[in-house]
């Protein structure tokens, strides 16, 4: 066995939290999936905030008695801004 296939071993045999405790190994870590992290958290918080929503349970719009849609709140559910110009647009089915 190689010095490089028995440390594969290892890590393959090392839980990744326990990686973590290495002295290092959480700034490369960290740094190497900051963007995908970033996403992700920011993913969690929009599902959080859509969730919250007591206006509309969390789908972003509303729809009036007289069946029409309205945006329940841009800053909570950014993506229905989105929704309203691509139906104004004919774009929407």
């Amino acid at each position: 066995m190689t010095f490089d296939e028995a440390i594969e071993q290892l890590l393959n045999e090392t839980e990744g939290g326990e990686l973590l405790t290495i002295p290092g190994i959480y700034e490369v870590v960290s740094e190497h999936f900051n963007n995908a992290a970033i996403k992700l958290m920011e993913e969690d918080e929009e599902e959080e905030d859509q969730e919250d929503c007591e206006d509309c349970g969390g789908s972003g719009l509303i729809t009036a008695d007289n069946g029409e849609e309205y945006s329940c709140d841009a800053d909570v559910h950014p993506y229905v801004e989105a929704y309203f110009e691509e139906k104004e647009e004919g774009v929407t089915e």
